[in-house]
C-alpha cells in the first residue's frame, strides 16, 4: 500500500534507496558545487643587473560535475571577444575607405599620383568587410541565444526548485505532491533532470 499523503506534503524518501537522510535540495547542492578561488604571487628577479619585481593575481571559479550536471540554465555566452574582433575588422574597412578615397584622385589636380592603385586599394575593404559581417550576424544570433536564456529562465526555475537529490543514488527526483508536470517519485539520472528543467525554459 503506498503512502497516502496530505494536500502540500512531500515524500522526500528517495524512490531509489527509500532512504531520506542522504536527500538535498537541488538549489542546495548546486551552491555547495560553485566555489570561488583568487590569489597572488610575488616574484623578485634580476634583469640587466637590476633587481625587479613581479606581481601577478589570479581568480575563478569552479564547478563540480554535479552542480553542472544540475545548472538550472545555460550559460550565457560572452560576446566582448565577438565586439573587440568586430571592431578591429571595422576600423581597418574604415582605412580601407580612407585609401580608396586617396587612391580614387589620383591624378586630379592636387591629388594623390599613386599609379594604378584605385581598384586595387578596394580590396582592403572588401577583405577586411567580409568577417566582419560573418562577425556581425554571430554576434547577433549570440545576443538573441543569451536573450533567450534570460527570458526562460523563470519557468526553468520553477521546475528547477522542486528537484531534491539523493547523494546515495546520484539521481534527481520530483516528490509526490510536487505541483507540477514531471515524472513523481521517480529517481532521474542528471541528464534527464536537467532536460526536463530546461526543456521548460525552452532552450
Amino acid at each position: 500500500m503506498g503512502v497516502v499523503l496530505r494536500p502540500g506534503e512531500l515524500q522526500l524518501s528517495c524512490p531509489g534507496c527509500g532512504q531520506v537522510e542522504r536527500v538535498q535540495h537541488v538549489p542546495a547542492v548546486y551552491r555547495d558545487g560553485i566555489a570561488s578561488y583568487g590569489g597572488s604571487a610575488r616574484s623578485v628577479g634580476v634583469v640587466g643587473g637590476y633587481a625587479a619585481y613581479g606581481y601577478s593575481a589570479h581568480s575563478g571559479m569552479s564547478v563540480s560535475s554535479v552542480a553542472g550536471a544540475l545548472a538550472p540554465s545555460p550559460l550565457e555566452r560572452r560576446t566582448g571577444g565577438l565586439v573587440a574582433a568586430g571592431v578591429f575588422f571595422a576600423a581597418l574597412v574604415g582605412v580601407g575607405i580612407l585609401i580608396v578615397r586617396v587612391a580614387t584622385r589620383a591624378g586630379s589636380p592636387g591629388g594623390s599620383q599613386l599609379p594604378n592603385v584605385g581598384a586595387g586599394a578596394w580590396m582592403i575593404p572588401v577583405l577586411a568587410g567580409l568577417p566582419l559581417l560573418l562577425i556581425a550576424a554571430l554576434l547577433l544570433e549570440r545576443v538573441r541565444a543569451n536573450s533567450r536564456i534570460r527570458g526562460g529562465r523563470p519557468a526553468a526555475s520553477l521546475v528547477w526548485r522542486h528537484g531534491w537529490y539523493c547523494h546515495r543514488c546520484g539521481g534527481v527526483f520530483f516528490p509526490g505532491g510536487t505541483p507540477l508536470e514531471v515524472p513523481k517519485d521517480e529517481l532521474l539520472p542528471l541528464p534527464v533532470f536537467q532536460r526536463i528543467v530546461w526543456t521548460a525554459g525552452r532552450f
